[in-house]
């Protein structure tokens, strides 16, 4: 019973925004005595490493280049299958949080901004995250990428979700950039952050449509996803930190 109370206090500790903070920062109740390695890197990272008062198309287009670069990981690691799927891991961790922060912020925000052009925008962005969720959802068991089935759905999965991020920097985020004020932007990118911190660390795809159940919905899974993640593999942390630093430029 000890056990359980103790892994049940770190998934809710996990929503506060002191994740930050590396795990030797809590009392020893809210972490089980696991390498933090076993843990995604935001996990670990230290709020004094993180930039501050990023606005929410910074914020964006760093994650972007963070998932473009667990891709290349990916395939770097191809002929190494047991490193390959803790990026593939890793990746996973990252769209997950990401997708769901943009269909709370990002394209509520768009539709304010831009009208119903801003809507057609978002709705588009949407079932490419739709797209991207099924895919992963369909990946989320695999314990290798060497099988064709899984190995084929990846290289699909990857190619549109890149595909994705260049149609949206080109599109969605260039043109509310250019209406949007930087104190709307900078609130944003507020509520950008903080929404990553709740939400899910694996695809839900059948919320990706559904803006007003998925705040709800990511409040009841997000524990549920972190709690699963404790017996996923992860790449080693300096190397995930490392790979971040080279893509954002932040160290």
């Amino acid at each position: 019973m000890l056990m359980m109370f103790r892994v049940f206090r770190l998934v809710i500790c996990s929503h506060s925004p002191l994740t930050r903070f590396p795990p030797s920062c809590y009392p020893p109740v809210c972490f089980p005595t696991a390498s933090t390695q076993q843990f995604p890197i935001s996990f670990q990272r230290t709020q004094a490493t993180m930039p501050q008062q990023r606005d929410l198309i910074e914020q964006i287009l760093d994650d972007h280049l963070e998932i473009r670069a667990f891709c290349k990981e990916i395939q770097k690691h191809r002929d190494n299958p047991k490193e390959a799927i803790k990026w593939f891991h890793q990746l996973t961790w990252e769209v997950a949080r990401h997708s769901v922060a943009e269909e709370l912020v990002l394209y509520p925000l768009m539709e304010q901004e831009l009208g119903s052009w801003g809507k057609q925008m978002a709705d588009d962005s949407r079932a490419d995250h739709q797209r991207t969720k099924d895919d992963l959802q369909f990946l989320s068991d695999a314990s290798t990428l060497e099988e064709m089935q899984m190995h084929e759905r990846y290289v699909k999965m990857a190619d549109e979700l890149l595909v994705h991020l260049d149609k949206e920097e080109r599109e969605d985020i260039a043109s509310l950039k250019g209406v949007a004020s930087p104190d709307v932007l900078l609130k944003a990118g507020k509520d950008f952050k903080r929404t990553k911190h709740f939400a899910p660390t694996r695809p839900h795809p059948e919320n990706s449509m559904k803006p007003l159940f998925e705040t709800p919905y990511s409040l009841m899974v997000a524990p549920i996803d972190k709690l699963r993640d404790l017996f996923r593999s992860f790449p080693d942390h300096d190397a995930v930190e490392a790979v971040e630093a080279k893509a954002t430029g932040h160290s």
